[in-house]
């Protein structure tokens, strides 16, 4: 395809009308405000989530709490985004200082929210969703079966965002925080095949359960081998005890398709690469995880797809297993690119730790050489001395017993 066809492609993304033709601007509107405060709350309970599952606490109980002061968050402090800049970024009893994530993450969360729904569902007149009008024809059911799939894929999103933050802090995902996603993947394209965008193969004359079934399976077990692969070939990782890759890239393929896993994969594990090499100049960088990245791809993609497919033919419908080897081949050589930039990080800082180390080392050399000089002049001197006490501790008696008076 030609640059002039792929921003073609793209151009299309952009709504010819905002919102429901059918209703008032007014009304949409209405709908806007009210997806925009229920994503800030959605925010809101997953930074509750990032904060708590780590350190095996209840997300539900006890109420939310200043970490400083320990003072219960009143109400009308805790409104998303609002209480913050209300509050000037401070707690209102010990004036301690409030992140700036914490409504960031509600922002982003809500905005989120807004987008897809503008984007997919409320456009639905300029949407070509792969079998969708064989099944679905009529224009209600083909709208509230894209409002299904734009919660549906909302909830994978969630998940891994959550994912990202958590091991952005502390490395290491709870198992837990994926199950809901994983129940919810598998069991919801039963009742709703449309869920997935791209289906299993162009034409399977199979029952809808078994295609949503053999989907749901092969994005899962696609999505946990390329995150094993990651997980193998970068070697830096192979310390770790969990395989930090593997859930969040199998969720993926199971709520997107095996296709959409693959193509994920590889811009995340590109971006991974492009991360280690700005590592070398920001360290920063290092803390950010393909979980993370994934993140922010996934909303691309669901955005996206339609002019993505037209571009990359081999993540469509069509695809063979020549999409997967190429997969393969893509995260195996970008996770080693990552590992030998680290290894080389590793190798670059050594030797000036040992030069610092070694310049440490010569003033307590010194210093040592120096003590035992002085040991030395100070045993020399010792008989000395100790005689020299001992006469005038002699003399003393001598003179305290000739002396009537102190006796």
């Amino acid at each position: 395809m030609n640059t002039c066809g792929m921003w073609t492609c793209f151009a299309d993304l952009w709504p010819k009308h905002f919102g429901i033709p059918e209703l008032p601007w007014l009304a949409n509107l209405f709908i806007a405000v009210w997806l925009w405060m229920f994503g800030a709350n959605v925010g809101s309970f997953m930074n509750v989530v990032v904060f708590r599952l780590p350190r095996r606490s209840s997300i539900t109980l006890p109420r939310s709490k200043c970490p400083r002061c320990g003072h219960k968050i009143r109400w009308y402090d805790n409104i998303p985004v609002v209480s913050w800049l209300l509050l000037r970024a401070k707690c209102r009893d010990c004036q301690g200082r409030i992140s700036a994530r914490y409504p960031l993450v509600e922002a982003t969360v809500a905005f989120v929210f807004v987008a897809l729904a503008f984007l997919e569902p409320m456009r639905v007149s300029d949407h070509q969703v792969p079998y969708l009008l064989t099944l679905v024809p009529r224009r209600p059911q083909t709208m509230s079966t894209l409002f299904l799939m734009y919660f549906y894929q909302l909830i994978l999103w969630c998940t891994t965002l959550c994912a990202g933050l958590i091991s952005f802090d502390v490395r290491e995902v709870p198992r837990k925080l994926f199950g809901p996603a994983l129940l919810v993947g598998f069991v919801a394209p039963l009742a709703c095949l449309q869920l997935r965008p791209i289906p299993y193969a162009p034409v399977v004359h199979w029952p809808h359960s078994v295609i949503a079934a053999a989907d749901g399976i092969a994005g899962a077990v696609v999505g946990a081998m390329l995150g094993f692969v990651i997980y193998a070939a970068a070697l830096h990782r192979r310390r770790e005890h969990r395989n930090p890759t593997m859930l969040p890239l199998a969720i993926t393929g199971l709520a997107l398709g095996w296709q959409a896993v693959c193509g994920l994969a590889i811009a995340t594990s590109i971006a991974e690469l492009l991360a280690a090499i700005v590592g070398r100049i920001w360290r920063g960088a290092n803390r950010i995880s393909l979980t993370a990245m994934l993140a922010v791809a996934i909303p691309i993609y669901v955005v996206c797809w339609t002019p993505i497919l037209k571009i990359f033919p081999g993540l469509s419908a069509d695809a063979s297993i020549l999409t997967f080897v190429l997969a393969t081949l893509t995260v195996t050589c970008c996770s080693s690119g990552r590992s030998w930039l680290r290894r080389a990080r590793r190798r670059r800082v050594a030797p000036i730790s040992n030069g610092v180390a070694a310049e440490s080392a010569a003033p307590s050399a010194t210093n040592e050489l120096r003590t035992a000089d002085e040991k030395s002049s100070t045993a020399a001197i010792a008989p000395t001395v100790g005689a020299a006490s001992n006469g005038e501790a002699e003399a003393g008696i001598d003179q305290v017993a000739e002396d009537p008076e102190t006796l």
